[in-house]
């Protein structure tokens, strides 16, 4: 994902208060380190990234991405998750990056 499209979608996620970083680099392929070392770079533009209590958390729907961050269109699936269900739906769990197993 190219670096200017990226910040606009972690704009995104930080505006809807909906996920926390680390869900972030699951859903876009990167590391927990990667995605805090854009959002240090890019603050001004991101915004600080709001903290989330875990009742919060809990049922807020799919959070995968759909459109193209900073444009109207843009909005996440929000789906309802089952129990099993952490991040996203099973329509996007096959899209979501996962790490290898060996």
């Amino acid at each position: 994902m190219d670096r200017p499209l990226l910040v606009k979608l972690l704009a995104e996620y930080a505006k809807e208060e909906s996920v926390t970083r680390p869900e972030v680099g699951r859903i876009v392929g990167m590391t927990l380190g990667a995605i805090a070392g854009i959002h240090n770079r890019y603050k001004k533009e991101i915004g600080p990234w709001p903290h989330l209590d875990k009742n919060r958390k809990k049922n807020r729907g799919c959070q995968f991405p759909i459109g193209v961050p900073g444009t109207t269109k843009f909005h996440l699936c929000g789906n309802k998750l089952s129990e099993s269900q952490k991040l996203v739906c099973t329509e996007h769990e096959d899209v979501i990056w996962k790490p290898p197993v060996d």
